[in-house]
């Protein structure tokens, strides 16, 4: 299952060759104790990407497999193709049941955060919203993402892998970000992950995030290869995040996307 961006302006300068990187610092031989896994599936928003478009280098890596674009914002996506990403269901229902879902659109991630962004009702029933979202994606031709329900949103007695993986067509491991720095950890958290994903769906492809400003001490682009490549085996593809702090991640650090670049490059 692949989507392939069609690049905007900026990609197209990257394919070009006519943009070279500025001020980035990146690893030398001897720090490259990996190397990033060809042919899998990344997404990342607007915002990444043309951060990421600044080092060709970087941007070889990712068309190694296929990128998705994410646009949170719809009315950016007219004349690109690539996927939105909603905290609230009912933006993405709304379109999906008035016919009025973008041109270009291949998918939609339904990110459902402990947040403001995402109505309260929904935080507490991820399941039925993520439910509703899969099959109102699936009767339009498009692929859903949604997170892995983690079992401390859930009743005490309703903790079973049966009711933390959605039946989305694609599941999202957001809560794996944070342990980056340390790939034997990241590796037992995704791997857990996905164990529990195909407990219920054999096959199913797992997208792993990974953010290049967690919490706490900075990341090194080093050890985001590490983490990488510690489950490359496992999953089909990587989300690519450099948050700021919000009232999504009110504790990440600055943004800063120097480590994600050096570490693809």
């Amino acid at each position: 299952m692949t989507f392939i961006e069609k690049s905007p302006q900026w990609l197209k300068l990257v394919a070009a060759g006519t943009i070279v990187a500025l001020g980035v610092s990146l690893p030398t031989a001897a720090q490259a104790q990996a190397s990033i896994p060809v042919g899998k599936q990344w997404f990342a928003a607007t915002n990444v990407v043309k951060d990421l478009a600044t080092t060709p280098s970087a941007m070889a890596a990712l068309q190694t497999g296929t990128l998705d674009t994410m646009y949170h914002n719809p009315a950016t996506i007219d004349g690109h193709t690539g996927v939105l990403v909603v905290n609230d269901a009912t933006v993405f229902l709304s379109m999906a049941s008035s016919e009025s879902i973008p041109q270009g659109i291949t998918g939609v991630v339904y990110d459902n955060q402990l947040s403001p962004l995402t109505p309260t009702s929904q935080q507490e029933n991820p399941m039925q919203y993520d439910s509703e979202v899969a099959q109102a994606a699936k009767e339009h031709g498009l692929f859903s993402m949604c997170d892995l329900i983690q079992s401390a949103r859930l009743p005490a007695g309703s903790r079973s892998a049966v009711n933390e993986v959605p039946p989305c067509s694609m599941i999202g491991l957001n809560a794996v970000q944070q342990s980056e720095r340390d790939a034997e950890t990241y590796a037992k958290v995704v791997n857990r992950d996905v164990q529990i994903v195909h407990s219920v769906f054999p096959g199913r492809p797992v997208i792993a995030g990974l953010s290049s400003n967690p919490r706490g001490s900075a990341v090194t682009g080093v050890e985001l290869v590490q983490a990488i490549t510690s489950v490359a085996s496992e999953v089909q593809g990587y989300w690519l995040n450099v948050p700021e702090p919000s009232v999504s991640c009110p504790l990440c650090n600055a943004s800063d996307p120097t480590p994600l670049i050096q570490a693809l490059s």
